[in-house]
């Protein structure tokens, strides 16, 4: 099961089982995988267990996981009973013993919480270095939590491209070479709003680029910094708070689906591929060579 409450199983978008039972659960999952395969499947399904009030604390946690949620619970409590972040821990601000690098420091500007399929506009370094409490929400079932790793240098592309992906950062990232990267835009792409976030979640910086003028060297191209977010919309959009709104929710919807996934089945890297949401729309990512143009 998912973090949006759907199971994903092989060459299967997400399914909406809520309600059903174990026998048309398997229907459902044999019925939809023959869709796509030309001898009729048969799946084994076993029930591991009732939660049906948990909560996803994942990321650069001490023991990340998936927490039955048996009683109210705030975000400070849920963090340190997930033994904290290397950052920070039930006894305060610290780091392991001995630890001298930074590949495992949680990234507090990157840090979000899902609720609903909503990003909440929590500061976690507002949280957790100074102490706000008013950044300290009680959480509700199924609320998702993620720490990134500081280290993480990589630009996201995602919206409107052929192949959403994290792309390795470089020196001479740009725009332009960003999106190649991805293979390029989908044809229905609107190319003169491609946006670019930068700084934390909780307070971004969005800039708008003119993509299609840079490709026809009419405009400048655009340097990236670690980290950045790059986003091709489908359409125009003319308010820019909603715009960076959108941007932000399938940014961290996509990271929760990837991370979520990876939680709860037996290999990080299933053969299937990764379920990246392009806005209202989820495809499944082959993990192999990227699909011929």
């Amino acid at each position: 099961m998912g973090p949006d409450g759907k199971i994903y199983f092989s060459l299967l978008p997400g399914l909406d089982v809520w309600g059903r039972t174990l026998s048309e659960t398997k229907q459902l999952l044999e019925a939809e995988l023959g869709k796509y395969l030309k001898a009729a499947p048969q799946i084994g399904l076993t029930l591991r267990g009732v939660e049906s009030q948990r909560v996803w604390m994942l990321g650069r946690l001490q023991t990340p996981g998936v927490y039955p949620m048996q009683t109210p619970v705030t975000l400070l409590e849920a963090i340190s009973g997930a033994g904290g972040t290397l950052t920070f821990t039930a006894s305060g601000v610290s780091r392991e013993a001995g630890y001298t690098g930074d590949d495992e420091l949680a990234d507090l500007q990157k840090a979000f919480v899902i609720r609903q399929g909503r990003v909440l506009p929590i500061d976690f370094e507002k949280l957790l270095k100074q102490g706000d409490l008013s950044q300290n929400i009680y959480l509700q079932p199924d609320d998702f939590v993620y720490f990134p790793s500081a280290s993480a240098r990589d630009v996201h592309v995602i919206g409107a491209v052929l192949l959403p992906r994290q792309v390795p950062f470089s020196e001479d990232l740009n725009v332009v070479s960003a999106v190649a990267h991805a293979y390029g835009t989908v044809r229905d792409a609107y190319l003169s709003h491609v946006a670019i976030v930068r700084g934390s979640l909780a307070n971004p910086r969005i800039a708008i680029v003119d993509y299609k003028a840079i490709i026809e060297g009419k405009a400048r191209n655009v340097a990236l910094q670690p980290r950045d977010i790059v986003y091709v919309p489908y359409k125009p959009y003319r308010i820019l708070s909603k715009y960076a709104d959108l941007i932000l929710n399938t940014f961290v919807t996509s990271v929760a689906i990837n991370e979520g996934t990876r939680a709860v089945i037996d290999d990080p890297k299933p053969a299937q591929g990764i379920l990246i949401p392009l806005g209202s729309r989820i495809t499944i990512v082959p993990t192999g060579p990227p699909p011929a143009r």
